[in-house]
C-alpha cells in the first residue's frame, strides 16, 4: 500500500473489561462540550441521519481532535506498540496502515472510531456506491448499533432516517477504498466484541434483558459486517487483479498474509467460542433471537465469500500460507467448522 492510503487508524486489542465504563464517561463528556452529538449520542455522527454526508465528515474530524486532546488532558501518551509477531498480524497492519498504541483507553478507541467513519463517509461523498437500499441499511444499523454500544447505551430499536446515499461518480479508488473498507470492518469487530460482553454478563449473571441486547446487537452488526463487505469490493475487478492483490503477495508483501491472522478477527473468534451455549437455541423465550442471530452469521460468511469470488472466481488459490485450496473453498471450510465452534451451526 502507498503511504497516501495508510490511514494510521490507531486501535489496541483485546480491550479491557473495563474500556465500557470508560467509554461512556468519555462520550458524556464529548457531549458536554459538543453539543451536536445530543440527543442521539454516537448514532447521530454515524454514517446516518438526514445530514450530509460531508458535514457528518466533518463533525467526525472535529471529534478525532476532540476525543484527542480530551486523552491528552487525562494524562495519556499512548506509545505505538512495536512488537514482533510471528502470526503475520504485524504484516497485516502494516500493510493497512494500522498503528496499535497502547495503553488501551477511551480516548484511542474513540479517535480509531471517528477516524474511520469520516475517511469512509467523505470516501462514499467522492465516489458513490453499488450498493442496494437494502445493503446501506444494515451498514447504517451496525454502524449505529456500534456507536450506542461504545456510548454504553441499548442500541433497541435502531430508527434511521437518512438520504439515499449517492450512486454515481468517478470510479472509486481501489486502493482507498479497500483500506477503508478494512478499517471500516474493524470497528464493526470491536463493536462486536463490546456485544459479546453483553451475552457474557447477561449469562454470569442470569440478567436476560443484558442477554437480549448482546444476542440483538450481534445480529445488528453482523449484518452490518456483510454490508461492510460488500462496500469494500465495490470497484473494479481489474483493479484488483492489478493493484490490491500485487500488494498482498511477494514481493510486496509476506508469503501467507492474510486477513485470518489480523489480530482483531482472531480475538473476535476467541471471544465468541465460550459463548456457544448462549448463542445456540436453547428451548427458552430467547431462541427466537438465536435464530436470527445464525441466519446474520451466515449472511455475514456469505458476503466473505461473495467479496472472493467477485474479484478471484472461485478457483485461485488463497492467500493463506500453505493453502493449495481455492479462497472460496477455504472460507467455505472456516464458515462450517467455525459456525460449529460458536454454536451456530445449521
Amino acid at each position: 500500500m502507498t503511504a497516501a492510503s495508510r490511514l494510521g487508524l490507531r486501535l489496541d486489542l483485546p480491550m479491557p473489561d473495563t474500556i465500557t465504563p470508560a467509554l461512556a464517561r468519555a462520550v458524556r463528556d464529548l457531549e458536554q462540550q459538543h453539543t451536536e452529538l445530543r440527543p442521539a449520542r454516537l448514532a447521530a455522527i454515524g454514517i446516518g441521519g438526514p445530514a450530509t454526508l460531508e458535514s457528518r465528515a466533518t463533525a467526525c474530524r472535529n471529534l478525532v481532535v476532540a476525543a484527542g486532546a480530551a486523552g491528552a488532558a487525562h494524562g495519556e501518551d499512548p506509545q505505538e506498540v512495536g512488537e514482533v509477531r510471528a502470526d503475520g498480524a504485524l504484516d497485516n497492519d502494516r500493510a493497512f496502515g494500522i498503528r496499535r498504541v497502547t495503553p488501551t483507553s477511551a480516548s484511542v478507541v474513540l479517535v480509531g472510531w471517528f477516524l474511520t467513519l469520516g475517511r469512509f463517509l467523505d470516501d462514499l461523498a467522492l465516489y458513490g456506491t453499488s450498493l442496494d437500499p437494502r445493503e446501506q441499511h444494515q451498514l447504517e444499523r451496525g454502524v449505529a448499533c456500534c456507536g450506542t454500544l461504545i456510548a454504553g447505551t441499548d442500541p433497541g430499536d435502531l430508527h434511521i432516517a437518512s438520504k439515499p446515499w449517492p450512486s454515481t461518480g468517478p470510479e472509486p479508488d481501489a486502493e482507498r477504498r479497500w483500506v477503508i473498507g478494512h478499517h471500516l470492518f474493524m470497528i464493526l469487530a470491536q463493536g462486536l466484541g463490546l456485544a459479546a460482553a453483553h451475552v457474557r454478563h447477561g449469562a454470569d449473571t442470569d440478567n436476560t434483558a443484558s442477554l437480549r441486547i448482546g444476542l440483538n446487537a450481534l445480529t445488528t452488526l453482523l449484518d452490518g459486517a456483510a454490508a461492510a463487505f460488500h462496500y469494500t469490493c465495490d470497484f473494479a475487478v481489474s483493479d484488483y487483479e492489478e493493484i490490491i492483490r500485487p500488494s498482498l503477495s511477494p514481493p510486496v508483501a509476506p508469503e501467507g498474509m492474510s486477513g485470518l491472522n489480523w489480530r482483531d478477527h482472531v480475538h473476535l473468534m476467541a471471544t465468541l467460542a465460550p459463548l456457544r451455549g448462549q448463542l445456540s437455541p436453547r428451548g427458552d423465550d430467547l431462541d427466537t433471537t438465536r435464530l436470527r442471530l445464525r441466519a446474520a452469521y451466515h449472511r455475514m460468511y456469505a458476503a466473505h465469500i461473495h467479496v472472493c469470488q467477485h474479484f478471484v472466481g472461485t478457483q485461485e488459490p488463497s492467500l493463506t500460507r500453505g493453502s493449495s485450496n481455492s479462497a472460496v473453498t477455504v472460507l467455505e471450510r472456516l464458515r462450517r467448522g467455525r459456525s460449529s465452534t460458536h454454536g451456530l451451526a445449521y
